[in-house]
């Protein structure tokens, strides 16, 4: 806004261009649209207007048919800033079911799982019957028996050490007593044949290793992705073992035994004593026909996978049951599972041409990318309009960007990479609006529309204070992971 003295030194001009006209005359009508009082009276507009040449005057009406198009203009941008925020809030919310998820599935993490008795029981015998089933390493075996025969004193002691150490390592390091009695109790068994465990082949535990790479390498995977690597890991070794204990005879079994002792003896290298520990398998059925007593007590105890446990509920409660006789939740159970929509949401979307939630949310991002393009080109043409004029048009552009920066901050939020629910969260890009680009189709479009009220040459004028042209449009790149810098 012109200050109180260039006021009173342009109407003392003695004559006025239309550029000069127009400055006061439409700075004081931009005052009076934001509910300010202006700073001219009707009497000094007529006077300013009479001292108009011909020339002069079409110049002034030029630039007062510009205000009516930049009027209108703003009337779109405020329609295009509700949109871009109405969009930001819709995205959010659908983002914010992942972590009511999240907050449901870790309630559910720490809420007993009810049961009843029939079930509880079917429950652990289908746990011992895992057990049984399930293959163990050397160094697990060494483990259970050594930890079987320790005190509850010593296994504190072991967990409350700052090193990253095995608890087998730690037994020879600080208890080789002990280490030596769980070492011969399994060497007396294999030398009886009673136990003969199966030594993968190098090619084996490369291809093992390689998976286990493969997972470690995987740092976004949903909990579902994980449980299925980790499932597909478990088979793998499974049928490696099965293989090579079709193949492996009786001598094998005695040089197993003998590495056994030689690693009692600390005669092994450091791969030897790898290959030996992590890569020689038992089950677990033959563990316990073996008769090892802590064996027999490590897979006959039951060890509740949930961490919260189970409420076992009594016979003759009012509670629904099957007919297997196990709990059956009632409606308020289902009804829990539906609550953050995830599921649900993604069927809708699927069925309307997306790819499940991702390709919904990552078009929601490209549509929100573009329209802020679209935005910071109008709110670039309009400030330049704004300084040649002299006049502030902006104003509300200003405003309106910093209300939708709010909602792209927090957009940006949840979309970031060290939630404890991003895994499971789409992969979109950050929209950083601070360095988005104009998009050159906003631009030319507005720099037409002005010209409809300055004429085609119009940018001329503003060539010592036009900004930077923008980039042509480019390909979006590809997707990278979700709250990503891009």
């Amino acid at each position: 806004m012109a200050s109180k003295k260039d006021i009173e030194r342009l109407l003392k001009k003695a004559s006025l261009s239309g550029l000069e006209a127009a400055r006061l005359i439409i700075g004081h009508h931009v005052e009076q649209d934001h509910q300010r009082e202006g700073f001219l009276s009707e009497r000094e507009i007529s006077y300013i207007k009479s001292r108009l040449t011909p020339l002069e005057a079409a110049e002034y009406n030029r630039w007062v048919d510009t205000y009516r198009i930049v009027d209108r203009t703003l009337q779109e941008a405020h329609v295009l800033a509700l949109d871009i925020q109405q969009g930001l809030i819709v995205a959010s919310q659908e983002l914010d079911r992942y972590f009511i998820e999240y907050l449901l599935q870790q309630y559910k993490m720490w809420t007993p799982t009810i049961v009843t008795e029939k079930q509880y029981q079917d429950i652990k015998d289908r746990q011992r019957e895992q057990y049984l089933q399930d293959i163990y390493s050397l160094r697990f075996m060494l483990e259970r028996v050594a930890e079987g025969r320790t005190s509850e004193d010593i296994w504190a002691e072991w967990e409350e050490r700052e090193e990253e150490e095995y608890y087998l390592d730690f037994m020879a390091e600080r208890y080789p007593e002990l280490y030596m009695e769980a070492g011969m109790a399994l060497l007396e068994l294999m030398r009886a044949g009673q136990l003969q465990p199966i030594q993968l082949q190098p090619q084996d535990i490369e291809r093992l290793e390689q998976m286990r790479e493969q997972r470690r390498a995987q740092a976004n995977e949903t909990t579902q992705e994980l449980l299925a690597r980790s499932e597909e890991y478990d088979q793998t070794q499974r049928k490696l073992y099965e293989a090579t204990k079709r193949k492996q005879r009786r001598a094998r079994s005695e040089q197993l035994a003998q590495a056994l002792e030689q690693l009692l003896e600390g005669a092994l290298n450091e791969q030897e004593k790898e290959r030996l520990l992590d890569a020689t398998f038992c089950s677990g059925a033959e563990l316990y026909e073996a008769g090892l007593a802590e064996w027999r007590t490590w897979i006959d105890e039951f060890r509740p996978d949930p961490i919260a446990g189970y409420a076992v509920i009594p016979p003759g409660n009012l509670f629904s049951m099957d007919e297997q006789g196990y709990y059956k939740p009632g409606a308020f159970g289902d009804a829990l599972e539906m609550v953050s929509g995830v599921e649900v949401m993604d069927k809708i979307w699927r069925d309307r041409g997306f790819s499940g939630a991702e390709g919904f949310h990552q078009a929601v991002n490209a549509r929100l990318r573009s329209q802020l393009r679209g935005y910071l080109g109008l709110q670039s043409i309009v400030e330049t309009v704004s300084d040649i004029l002299g006049v502030d048009f902006a104003e509300d552009l200003r405003a309106w960007h910093g209300q939708i920066k709010n909602y792209v901050d927090r957009y940006n939020v949840i979309i970031r990479p060290d939630s404890d629910y991003a895994k499971d969260i789409p992969k979109l890009r950050k929209l950083r609006i601070d360095n988005l680009k104009p998009s050159a189709a906003s631009l030319r479009y507005f720099r037409e529309r002005i010209a409809l009220g300055l004429g085609e040459g119009w940018q001329e004028a503003a060539l010592n204070l036009w900004p930077a042209e923008a980039e042509p449009e480019e390909e979006e790149p590809e997707e990278v992971a979700s709250g990503q810098e891009a």
